[in-house]
């Protein structure tokens, strides 16, 4: 029977405690995913946004920043791993600062507007060019799709989105996935309630030299309505169980939502800015809704509780339409009308800069000791000495054995 050499023993105990750590912190990620909801506060302060250099604000300095962590919602997502989030407010608009890694910022105009068009990569080969969202649910449900096709000169916008979900409580159970065969174009989300949706696209929304894609919207009869965009904007969109919409611009993307054609879509103000590998934006709305539009988006009160998730797709990556990184929950945000004062350090919030909760925290300590115990056993075992053999001399017979000789043996 073939024995394993101490090297060769060494190499398995070392193999296995990489294993077991890869679990471990497997399992980490999964609890500091489910810790998001432990709450933000978007503090007031009394100030104006400067979306030309967004997040160099003064006031932002002194906000703590909530870490969010991200999951991929399908095969071909989950490139953006956290978002770094603060909110404020000065007492009649909402501001938002997010902030994620990104090593090759995309411009690309959207498919809509003349940008590449999706193509969905299946696992046997087959290439669905600008697949509807029935489609592409079809063969993520189906375990056929292998991701959206890039390389480096095809691929797609970066994009970021807020979503806020209406009413009180969060009862919706799938938060940012948007899509499927639960109705007509884009498809559903939610499997309850309805929920508002601010998207940034860099490759349209954004006014930027980079962003050819930006003109289109100067365009009053492609777009439909009287209002041209002054600055960088995000979409207002809004979805519930069977569709998603767009809110004003006379549906140019999505599906009609009735009684909004009218409505100024570009109220969501945006700064963006990429720089040393990183994307910032900052969004900013009005509390009060514009008219004709209340009914489909948040009114934001000073005082009040309101649930948000969180979507980010990398284009360069191939990341677009349902293949993204996602919040895996709503997370709660309270209005203040207070500034922020530092805490003790008895009462600092539990959401720390690396982007792991109090809780994930508590189990990376644990993970690390048990760890460190594994690897102490592993070794011991391995190197644990044999029992010390007799130092008596096995030539020297014992006087017993002597005893038992016969005599004639003795006399020799």
């Amino acid at each position: 029977m073939y024995r394993l050499s101490k090297i060769e023993k060494i190499m398995v105990a070392l193999l296995s405690i990489v294993i077991i750590s890869a679990g471990i912190f497997q399992v980490i990620n999964i609890v500091n995913a489910q810790t998001n909801g432990s709450g933000l506060t978007a503090y007031y302060v009394n100030a104006t946004p400067n979306l030309a250099s967004p997040g160099s604000e003064s006031f932002w300095s002194s906000i703590p920043a909530m870490q969010v962590g991200l999951i991929a919602t399908v095969t071909g997502g989950g490139h953006t791993k956290s978002v770094s989030v603060k909110m404020a407010n000065n007492g009649t608009a909402i501001f938002v600062l997010e902030e994620w890694n990104d090593t090759h910022p995309s411009y690309m105009e959207s498919a809509a507007i003349g940008g590449n068009p999706q193509i969905l990569l299946l696992k046997n080969g087959t290439k669905i060019v600008g697949p509807n969202r029935a489609q592409e649910a079809k063969a993520y449900q189906s375990g056929d799709a292998a991701g959206f096709y890039s390389n480096s000169t095809y691929y797609y916008p970066d994009r970021a989105a807020i979503m806020w979900f209406n009413g009180n409580g969060t009862s919706a159970s799938d938060v940012m996935t948007i899509g499927g065969p639960k109705g007509p174009g884009a498809g559903g989300s939610l499997s309850s309630g309805s929920a508002n949706i601010w998207e940034w696209i860099a490759g349209a929304t954004d006014n930027s030299t980079n962003d050819k894609g930006f003109n289109f919207w100067m365009n009053e009869s492609a777009s439909g309505v009287p209002y041209k965009p002054t600055s960088s904007f995000a979409l207002p969109l809004y979805t519930n169980y069977t569709n998603m919409y767009q809110i004003g611009n006379d549906s140019m993307w999505y599906s009609s939502l009735p009684g909004t054609s009218n409505v100024n879509p570009f109220n969501i103000h945006v700064g963006a800015q990429w720089s040393n590998g990183k994307w910032v934006v900052e969004y900013v709305r009005d509390f009060a809704p514009e008219s004709g539009e209340s009914a489909y988006v948040p009114t934001f009160t000073t005082g009040d509780t309101y649930y948000f998730a969180l979507a980010v797709w990398q284009g360069y990556e191939g990341e677009t339409l349902l293949a993204k990184s996602i919040s895996p929950s709503f997370i709660p945000v309270t209005i203040s009308s207070q500034s922020y004062s530092t805490p003790s350090s008895s009462t600092t919030p539990s959401t720390s800069s690396n982007g792991f909760s109090g809780t994930a925290t508590m189990y990376l300590i644990l993970a690390v000791i048990l760890i460190l115990a594994i690897s102490v056993i592993i070794i011991m075992t391995i190197y644990k000495k044999k029992p010390a053999e007799s130092k008596v001399n096995p030539k020297k017979e014992s006087d017993e054995e002597v005893e038992k000789k016969p005599d004639s043996d003795k006399k020799r």
